[in-house]
C-alpha cells in the first residue's frame, strides 16, 4: 500500500531527523568548547581570540568525528583525505566567522566575551550545518 510512496516524501522525517542528531552531536561539541574557552580564557589568561580558536577547532575535529558517525554518514568525497581537507578549509571559515563575531562583539561593542561566544555560537552552527549538509556530506 505505502510502496508508491515518492522518496522525497519521507525528506522532512529524515531531514529533522537529521537535524535533532545534528543538535545533539553540536550541544556536545558546544560544551566542550565554551569549557576549553573559559578554562583557557578565566584560569590561565590566555587571550581570549587564542581561546576561542583552541575551543572552536577542537570543538570542530570533534563534531567532525561524531557527524561522520551519527548524523551524517555519508561523505561526498570518494577519498577520506579529500573530505578532512574540504572539512578543514570549512573549519577555517567558520574560524574566521567566529573570530570576526566575538572581536567585534568584544573588542568593538564591549560585551562580555561570553555573551558574544553565545551568540557566535548560534550562528556559527547554522553556518557548519549547511555547509556540512551541502558539501562535505551527501545525506
Amino acid at each position: 500500500m505505502f510502496s508508491n510512496i515518492p522518496k522525497w516524501a519521507n525528506l522532512p522525517n529524515k531531514l529533522s531527523s537529521q537535524v535533532i542528531r545534528f543538535i545533539i552531536v553540536g550541544c556536545i561539541t558546544v560544551f566542550l568548547d565554551l569549557t576549553i574557552l573559559i578554562i583557557l580564557t578565566d584560569f590561565f589568561n590566555v587571550h581570549y581570540l587564542i581561546s576561542t580558536a583552541t575551543g572552536f577547532i577542537i570543538g570542530s575535529c570533534t563534531n567532525y568525528i561524531l557527524s561522520v558517525k551519527f548524523v551524517f554518514y555519508t561523505g561526498r568525497f570518494k577519498k577520506r583525505s579529500k573530505e578532512i581537507f574540504v572539512f578543514i578549509i570549512v573549519t577555517c571559515l567558520g574560524v574566521i566567522l567566529n573570530h570576526v563575531i566575538m572581536y567585534s562583539g568584544h573588542d568593538i561593542l564591549l560585551i562580555n566575551y561570553k555573551l558574544v561566544k553565545i551568540l557566535s555560537l548560534i550562528l556559527v552552527t547554522i553556518f557548519n550545518f549547511l555547509t556540512k549538509k551541502f558539501i562535505i556530506f551527501l545525506k
